[in-house]
């Protein structure tokens, strides 16, 4: 029988297929907790706000320090 920590490496690694999995991304994403991660919980635009926001801060921190 294989441990709890074998079944999340493997969940890393998307080599097991967890029940019902269509419900989840199927690339092996995992929550802090281990989980497997809900497609509906993620992805879309929710991201788009912060990775624009970093790419403004980098742009201002380097013009910041270059002038």
């Amino acid at each position: 029988m294989e441990s709890k920590e074998d079944q999340r490496l493997l969940l890393e690694d998307g080599l097991l297929q967890h029940e019902g999995s269509e419900l989840f991304t199927g690339d092996g994403s995992v929550d802090i907790n281990g989980r497997p991660v809900l497609k509906q919980n993620t992805g879309n635009w929710k991201a788009c706000i912060y990775i624009l926001g970093a790419k403004c801060c980098e742009q201002l921190a380097y013009n910041w320090y270059c002038y």
